[in-house]
């Protein structure tokens, strides 16, 4: 039951930081800055759990190797669902 809290954790930490910029597509207007600030509890307690489970080496391999994940697809999860943002910018 640890590993599927930590990825959870993980994962809405990645998507605070993406949906708190200003250049995401999901949505028209970025969520504030200090969402990516408040990204930062559930990340430290992601790898926290992570490092628990898996050891320190393995435990922030798989933290940094997740956040990359969501942040490489995340924008083209936008594109693909045809969200209004990367409507705009095309034209």
């Amino acid at each position: 039951m640890i590993l599927p809290t930590a990825l959870i954790l993980t994962v809405a930490a990645a998507l605070l930081v993406y949906l708190g910029s200003p250049r995401q597509n999901w949505l028209r207007i970025a969520w504030p800055r200090w969402t990516q600030a408040a990204a930062l509890v559930p990340l430290l307690a992601g790898a926290a759990l992570w490092c628990r489970e898996a050891g320190v080496g393995a435990g922030l391999f798989a933290v940094m190797t997740c956040i990359m994940l969501i942040w490489v697809l995340a924008p083209y999860v936008g594109w693909w669902l045809g969200h209004p943002s990367t409507q705009e910018r095309r034209r």
